[in-house]
């Protein structure tokens, strides 16, 4: 699918949702979600962005973008409050991908793109020789899609390359799609500064209080683009070497076709594929089960 075309599905505008009259009577796609709940953090959400925009410059804050749903689900949030609040003061993507098709001389239309880039919003986004490529792929194409100003961190160590970052680009809050129950998230709140020995940000934690079924819940009604591991399964992205499709996704009678990572029934499980040793242990399962289907058709 072209960017053009996820263009023209996402709704950037989230005036349906915000609307709650409206927003309670769309029909849902997951008995899970209380839609009262949903919508209630929904705008708590909204709220924090807009707290942290109010507080600091455009220019002061970045979002740290890891590819994830989660992330995509934050970029989404923070793309509407820029459309909304602060629309007379930044580029949103929407126009400028307009602006930039109206543009009939080629050189002022790259000129365009590369100053627009760098209006946008700065994105944090760490690449490591072992990073999905469909991530790496798709991380390009958000930043298409929504005008970011990409700051890619090379492998020289997370630390080192957020100090280079936050440094240089003045950056005092970054944006985090991190949420209860993932790894170091229980002592959060949605204002938290960084640990002692970690370079000196405030974290803005807007979805932390979101579940996995909601997540997947907004990326539908949103048509919101996300990495196609996904599609494969993947329920919790890693790198190459930890990270595999969650084995509770595995369709029945195959050795390894997945269901799309919505289907997960048990929330506390979204981080089954992921684990040190794991990529090994898969393949070793893998072997064995084809091993066991020889077996049983020699037999036959």
């Amino acid at each position: 699918m072209t960017i053009r075309t996820i263009n023209e599905l996402i709704k950037f505008n989230l005036d349906f949702i915000i609307d709650k009259k409206k927003f309670l009577e769309y029909e849902k796609h997951n008995n899970k979600i209380n839609k009262e709940e949903f919508y209630n953090k929904i705008m708590e959400s909204i709220e924090t962005i807009e707290c942290a925009f109010n507080k600091f410059e455009f220019q002061e804050i970045a979002l740290s973008f890891n590819g994830g749903k989660d992330c995509c689900v934050l970029l989404h949030l923070i793309n509407y409050v820029l459309l909304k609040k602060f629309k007379n003061t930044i580029n949103n993507s929407c126009n400028n991908n307009n602006n930039i098709n109206n543009n009939n001389n080629k050189n002022n239309n790259n000129n365009n793109q590369i100053n627009n880039k760098r209006n946008g919003l700065k994105t944090i986004y760490f690449q490591t020789p072992d990073s999905f490529n469909q991530v790496n792929e798709f991380t390009e194409t958000c930043s298409s899609i929504y005008n970011l100003n990409l700051l890619e961190v090379s492998s020289i160590g997370i630390k080192e390359g957020l100090e280079k970052i936050i440094t240089s680009e003045n950056i005092k809050a970054v944006f985090i799609g991190i949420r209860f129950g993932d790894p170091n998230s229980l002592h959060l709140e949605k204002f938290s500064y960084t640990d002692p020995g970690w370079p000196h940000f405030l974290r803005v934690n807007p979805i932390l209080n979101w579940n996995y079924h909601e997540i997947w819940e907004f990326i539908k009604i949103c048509n919101i683009p996300y990495c196609e591991l996904y599609d494969q399964g993947y329920t919790s992205i890693g790198q190459q070497h930890d990270t595999i499709p969650n084995p509770d996704l595995l369709i029945p009678s195959t050795l390894d076709q997945y269901y799309h990572a919505n289907r997960l029934e048990n929330a506390e499980n979204e981080r089954k594929g992921r684990g040190k040793n794991i990529k090994q242990i898969y393949q070793q399962q893998l072997l064995e089960k084809q091993q066991q289907q020889l077996h049983s058709q020699q037999k036959l």
